[in-house]
């Protein structure tokens, strides 16, 4: 490992840990709210079924009905066995998918693991930018990303599930709360309100962690930072569109994206940029 991805890594883990803790525990808050603790053991139980033992969905259906196709390009194919195995995971399918904009994904169903390119990207950029670009979806694949971010959006919808439940019930004791047989627990409710609210913004905010992550696993796989700058940048201005476009584009506060800004993307992948090269030809 690079010097320089030690300090991040050490800093993405701690507060990847943080993340999920404070996930869990608001979850489980809730459910303790409802049930005390047997509610709070319920619902941990309850998230990690759902969320652990459920089947992988069947996203190839999904993306054939979408018209995905499987890429021929040996040049590529050749890359993405060398970065599979210094990530330590089997090679993924590679397929394109029709899309106006210059876009990757990885995709984990129930025949295995895809990444998925769309042709403005695969026309776009230079081979040695793809190839960044896949070392970072293949770097969300080696972390176990998406089971992660699975898992923690079925934690997400049960809390949101529970707290609905919650507001129900105390709907049928808003009656004796205004005749005055009944005080309200107004605590609960404000408790019952923030907590989706809550687990939410944590969700998005690992989002972000595991995509800074991404981006250093990436420059790891290929010894080329740059690339994926230079990927990035290029991705953001050709889905910024034609100019009159800004003119209607609502800014999303960086605590409600999914993603980082491009721009501290970058500045984080060019801080890497000081070793050699070990490029994939």
């Amino acid at each position: 490992m690079h010097p320089r991805l030690h300090p991040h890594r050490l800093q993405n883990l701690a507060a990847t840990f943080a993340l999920i803790t404070g996930i869990v525990a608001t979850a489980a808050l809730v459910g303790w709210l409802l049930g005390g603790a047997v509610g709070a053991v319920f619902t941990l139980l309850a998230a990690v079924a759902l969320g652990v033992l459920a089947p992988l969905p069947p996203t190839e259906r999904a993306l054939a009905r979408q018209g995905a196709r499987r890429i021929w390009a040996p040049w590529l194919e050749d890359a993405v066995a060398t970065l599979s195995e210094r990530a330590g995971i089997e090679p993924p399918a590679l397929v394109v998918l029709p899309a106006a904009t210059p876009q990757a994904f990885a995709t984990e169903g129930q025949h295995g693991a895809a990444i998925g390119l769309t042709p403005s990207l695969l026309n776009g950029l230079t081979q040695r930018e793809i190839v960044a670009v896949v070392a970072h979806e293949l770097a969300h694949l080696s972390a176990g990303d998406l089971g992660l971010m699975r898992v923690v959006g079925v934690v997400h919808g049960l809390t949101r599930s529970l707290a609905q439940l919650g507001f129900v019930f105390l709907l049928f004791g808003l009656p004796l709360s205004l005749l005055g047989g009944w005080s309200l627990p107004w605590v609960t409710v404000l408790a019952l309100v923030a907590a989706p609210w809550g687990i939410h913004a944590m969700t998005l905010a690992l989002s972000r962690l595991r995509e800074h992550e991404a981006d250093a696993t990436a420059a790891e796989l290929t010894g080329d930072p740059l690339a994926l700058a230079s990927a990035l940048l290029q991705i953001e201005a050709a889905s910024r569109g034609p100019w009159w476009v800004e003119l209607f584009r609502f800014e999303v506060p960086d605590r409600w994206r999914t993603h980082p800004r491009t721009e501290e993307r970058v500045a984080r992948l060019r801080a890497l940029a000081g070793h050699e090269p070990q490029r994939i030809r």
